[in-house]
């Protein structure tokens, strides 16, 4: 690598069986990468085979670098504590360990693997985060749906409008570990166990405060209906049921497919979209229907986190709060 450009640090996490979706990720990031900057994609991972790993490699140019980071030393004592929904994997913990495993850098780029990117992610990279803690977009999802509107609201105590969708997030790194955001999940996940978007639920809480919202060009849920110029996208984010792997009728799934055949994965991407069946595709329809359930209990459950926080903080002396010190500064900065 020659030292001399400056390097942009992308970071990934998923398993074997999404390396075909994230590698169509991968192949729209290289597609629109600059000759004048390295760039370092790190695949956080715990099964990916060595097959696929020799399949992203092909993805390396002379400027572009692919890492694989086996983080299994690091979920073996997590996993068991962590809670996985019906639309969820373990993987999407892998983000959490951005800054135990790479305290040297300054700044990481995360990215879900069902995205795709229109632009160059060194424009993104290159935001300046001041001494916010993470750059964010807006969840479309949350302030365009009364349900989840309702339960950010009212179960999280957060704004609708300053709650971030977690599929990109540009992280301070220095900020996430010398505030010990992995510590900080893990205790507040002692106290609580939310139900509905988990580790993005944690994060929102955690970095109340602490977030510098960037534009919405740069994390386009596929389900939005934000009216921005197809030219001006810099990443979608074919989130939830808006797969175009299962469905060609979803928001931008040309520009999917588009990118899928500029990737080493188009034979397996169109069996899977031949072979999924009806009955898959009514199941991941439930997912949105789960998920608005799962709001709507929690503004009604009288325990929920903000009314159990709330009685807590009522209490002069509580051993819970002691457990809690780092989220409870965090919440009131």
């Amino acid at each position: 690598m020659k030292e001399s450009k400056p390097v942009v640090h992308v970071f990934y996490g998923f398993d074997e069986r999404y390396v075909p979706f994230a590698g169509v990720s991968i192949a729209s990031l290289v597609s629109h990468c600059s000759e004048e900057r390295n760039y370092v994609i790190h695949i956080l991972h715990t099964d990916i085979s060595k097959e696929s790993q020799e399949k992203l490699f092909g993805f390396e140019r002379k400027n572009v670098y692919i890492r694989f980071e086996d983080v299994n030393e690091e979920m073996r004592n997590l996993v068991s504590a962590l809670p996985v929904r019906d639309y969820y994997s373990v993987s999407t913990y892998f983000r959490l360990l951005i800054a135990e495993k790479f305290p040297r850098l300054e700044k990481a780029l995360y990215l879900d693997g069902d995205t795709i990117l229109r632009r160059d992610v060194a424009e993104l990279f290159d935001t300046d985060l001041g001494s916010a803690w993470v750059g964010g977009v807006t969840d479309c999802v949350v302030t365009e749906n009364k349900p989840c509107f309702d339960y950010v609201k009212y179960a999280l105590g957060i704004e609708p409008k300053k709650y971030i969708n977690a599929g990109m997030m540009l992280i301070n790194v220095k900020a996430w570990k010398e505030n010990a955001i992995l510590d900080r999940f893990l205790s507040l996940f002692s106290f609580y166990s939310f139900k509905v978007a988990q580790d993005q639920d944690y994060l929102n809480v955690l970095l109340k405060g602490k977030i510098k919202y960037l534009s919405r060009k740069w994390n386009m849920e596929a389900l939005h209906t934000w009216k921005i110029r197809s030219r001006d996208i810099g990443l979608i984010h074919y989130n939830f049921a808006s797969k175009p792997w299962h469905d060609l009728t979803a928001p931008y799934a040309f520009l999917f497919w588009e990118e899928a055949e500029k990737s080493p994965f188009t034979m397996e991407i169109k069996k899977e979209f031949c072979f999924y069946t009806d009955a898959q595709k009514e199941a991941e329809r439930r997912v949105g229907a789960n998920v608005l359930s799962a709001c709507l209990d929690e503004v009604k459950n009288p325990d929920n986190f903000q009314r159990k926080l709330a009685r807590l903080q009522e209490t002069e002396e509580s051993p819970v709060l002691e457990e809690i010190p780092l989220f409870l500064k965090t919440k009131n900065a």
